[in-house]
Order: structure tokens, then C-alpha cells, then sequence
């Protein structure tokens, strides 16, 4: 839950409330951050099953 909370800071701009919310640029920070600091995660498995789910994600691009 704290890495998804990062997530969202690192996504949104408080002084003007912009934010990528539960949007795809959202989803591709929050994928990098499991996968660079939890050794078990896989990006390319994460990446296969979000898009199986018909979740999409952005690993481009700023971040807000």
C-alpha cells in the first residue's frame, strides 16, 4: 500500500490538484516502483497480466 501511495505523489502536483489518478501513467509508476525495490516482482510478467486484465499502463512520457 505505501509504494502505491508514492505512486500518487509522485503522479500528482498539489499545488494545482493535477494527477494521473488511477490513469495509465499512474499504473506504469506504480509497475517500476514494485519491480525496482521488490526483487520477486517482474516487470514483463506485471506488464503481460495488466494487459490480460485490460489494464492499461505508460512508461512514457512526464510524469505529470
Amino acid at each position: 500500500m505505501l509504494l502505491h501511495e508514492i505512486a500518487h505523489c509522485m503522479t500528482s502536483d498539489a499545488a494545482s490538484e493535477r494527477t494521473h489518478a488511477h490513469r495509465p501513467r499512474f499504473v506504469g509508476v506504480f509497475m517500476n516502483l514494485l519491480c525496482d525495490l521488490i526483487p520477486t516482482f517482474d516487470l514483463d510478467e506485471l506488464k503481460r497480466t495488466a494487459t490480460a486484465a485490460g489494464v492499461e499502463f505508460n512508461f512514457g512520457g512526464p510524469i505529470l
